[in-house]
């Protein structure tokens, strides 16, 4: 997995569980920035993620929060 070229193991935690959290509350996402980069291209000395959500009148928002607290995130 690409995400093992990362060099912050406390980042790597952190996008995991964060998409941990998503993907069970079946929210569709998209990973972006020098972490996609870096794990489906060419490694970039920067490491952030940009991760974008898709939003609809049918996810329970107030629920989403809960469980993204409970995650510490």
């Amino acid at each position: 997995m690409g995400l093992k070229r990362m060099n912050d193991p406390a980042q790597t935690n952190a996008i995991v569980e964060f998409i941990d959290v998503i993907d069970e509350l079946k929210i569709e996402y998209a990973v972006g920035g020098s972490i996609a980069s870096s794990v489906y291209g060419i490694p970039r000395f920067t490491q952030n993620a940009d991760i974008t959500v898709k939003l609809s009148e049918t996810i329970d928002k107030p629920f989403c929060i809960v469980s993204l607290s409970k995650s510490n995130l």
